[in-house]
């Protein structure tokens, strides 16, 4: 092999080096998929009274906590099927009652995609539930603050790992009483302060 064959080869293999292109392991979810999904429509929050099941879904509050189960259905959730999730979280804002004892367990619609809520008594209550769940005993909130939740990865995960869930579907995630002394009130989609709650995925 000539020399200057063989500086023409090393050449090459540097080249090769420098452009080769990077990719993700199997089945990752990249930074530039993640997401903040916010609340779209009046309809795609709800509260479920305990005492009669009735639900509402064009108040301009919703009530996570003793009496109530809240339910947030967020539309257009673009995760790959079968991606990892390596956080998810909602953000709530915080109307009043802040500091009110509160006890919540999280949990998501075991769905390929959410349907939309309706108005037929015990909605909420009656649809199928993620294995995966979250249990939050939060601290005190702040009046007119955003309030995060804990990490809920796996509720999420849960879902987008049904061999039928596809990217750009609906996922539904629940506040459902743990017995809690009281609620806490947050703003829903029709609040006039336009702060519905958001899911935040990365």
């Amino acid at each position: 092999m000539t020399a200057a064959l063989r500086n023409r080869l090393c050449l090459a293999a540097v080249l090769a080096i420098i452009f080769l292109p990077c990719s993700l392991p199997f089945g990752a979810f990249a930074s530039d998929q993640a997401g903040t999904f916010a609340i779209a429509a009046g309809a795609d929050d709800a509260k479920e009274r305990a005492s009669d099941s009735q639900m509402t879904l064009d108040g301009t509050t919703l009530r996570p906590g003793s009496g109530y189960t809240t339910g947030l259905h967020f539309a257009g959730v673009a995760i790959p099927q079968g991606a990892t999730v390596t956080s998810a979280k909602i953000r709530m804002f915080v109307v009043s009652d802040s500091n009110r004892l509160l006890a919540v367990t999280y949990k998501a619609e075991a769905a390929d995609s959410s349907a939309a809520f309706g108005t037929t008594a015990g909605d909420l209550n009656n649809r199928a539930k993620t294995t995966a769940s979250v249990d939050d005993a939060p601290a005190a909130w702040t009046d007119g603050a955003w309030a995060e939740s804990p990490e809920l990865k796996t509720l999420v995960q849960e879902v987008v790992s049904r061999p039928g869930w596809a990217s750009g579907g609906a996922l539904t995630v629940f506040l459902l009483d743990n017995a809690s002394s009281s609620y806490r009130t947050i703003a829903s989609q029709e609040n006039a302060g336009n702060t519905p709650a958001q899911l935040v995925v990365t």
